[in-house]
């Protein structure tokens, strides 16, 4: 639109340039006169081509097109895992003695009451602190290894003992009568020394550990033979040896009781055992009681962080339980 404007003004000033040379007053020159007119080209300035800019058409944020992003995938929420359950912590308090013993008995199925030779000892491996129980039932032996802490039966043994078998019975054999012999040695018999000698091999004493041996000659079923009685310590001794042959027919022998353990004697039969002096030993106790009829001694004492418990027989210092476990 701005090109034909100026197009149309360089027109208009041409038709105006020669408006005014034809207009002239009439007294100076003549129509004739003058020369033709001149036509004169109307120079028409040369129109520069004004290049507008393209103005960009604003366009909002809102109305532009948005590119395609690529759709980002949301992570998936992860299922937690199921947290398994920490185990709990075993208390690490001991077990007392007397809760493994029932323990023990619990397992093999037997009342305290007919437990002999109980023994309860706490043992310390590299990984693990435990109780060794033995125990025996009538003529079965049981053996438990159980946890100090947990109370859990790793190890357990039973043995029940072989009974001797009983000799089959057999048929007497008709025996031819023999002749009496003299109620008195003879020469055929063999003498009481040698007698003696045969008595004293069998026992395993020599002559000079018997106080005083006691030989009588005797008869029975046709048969002479030789009675002697002797003492060795504390053992008595009774034999019966054929006359003729030398041959042992019978034997007995028992123990006589000893004298009762005193208190301090058995207190020293603990100390050895448990490898403790007594002058380090603390808080020591020593009880006399009576089990079936028999003297014990119960004897409890303190000494090198652990605390100790033992019942010893009265009579011959045996030890009948023990126990060893750390002291709180």
């Amino acid at each position: 639109m701005k090109k034909g404007l100026l197009t149309i003004t360089a027109l208009s000033l041409a038709v105006l340039l020669t408006a005014c040379v034809t207009t002239i007053p009439n007294g100076l020159v003549e129509k004739n006169d003058l020369p033709p007119p001149q036509t004169t080209e109307a120079i028409v300035p040369e129109t520069t081509e004004v290049i507008v800019p393209e103005t960009t058409e604003y366009i909002p944020e809102e109305t532009q097109a948005q590119e395609p992003t690529v759709a980002q995938t949301e992570p998936k929420p992860t299922e937690p895992k199921p947290t398994e359950p920490k185990p709990t912590e075993v208390s690490k308090k001991l077990l007392k003695p007397a809760e493994v013993k029932t323990i023990a008995f619990q397992h093999a199925k037997v009342k305290a009451a007919n437990a002999r030779e109980v023994e309860v000892e706490l043992d310390k491996e590299k990984n693990s602190v435990h109780y060794d129980v033995s125990f025996e039932v009538g003529n079965t032996d049981y053996e438990y290894v159980i946890e100090a802490y947990t109370g859990e039966v790793l190890r357990h043994k039973k043995e029940a003992e072989k009974q001797p078998e009983k000799p089959k019975p057999t048929e007497p054999k008709p025996t031819e009568p023999k002749p009496t012999e003299p109620a008195v040695p003879t020469s055929q018999n063999i003498s009481e020394e040698e007698a003696k000698t045969v008595a004293f091999n069998h026992a395993g004493v020599k002559s000079s550990q018997v106080g005083h041996a006691k030989v009588e000659w005797d008869r029975d079923d046709g048969k002479t033979y030789y009675d002697i009685s002797f003492i060795a310590g504390s053992t008595e001794y009774e034999y019966k040896i054929e006359a003729k042959s030398g041959k042992l027919l019978h034997y007995e022998k028992e123990v006589k009781p000893a004298a009762e353990k005193t208190a301090a004697e058995a207190k020293a039969i603990a100390f050895n055992h448990a490898g403790v002096k007594e002058a380090k030993a603390r808080d020591v106790e020593v009880e006399v009681d009576t089990v079936k009829g028999k003297t014990v001694y119960e004897i409890a004492f303190h000494a090198n962080g652990y605390e100790y418990e033992y019942v010893i027989d009265g009579l011959s210092g045996r030890i009948l339980q023990k126990e060893k476990e750390l002291a709180d």
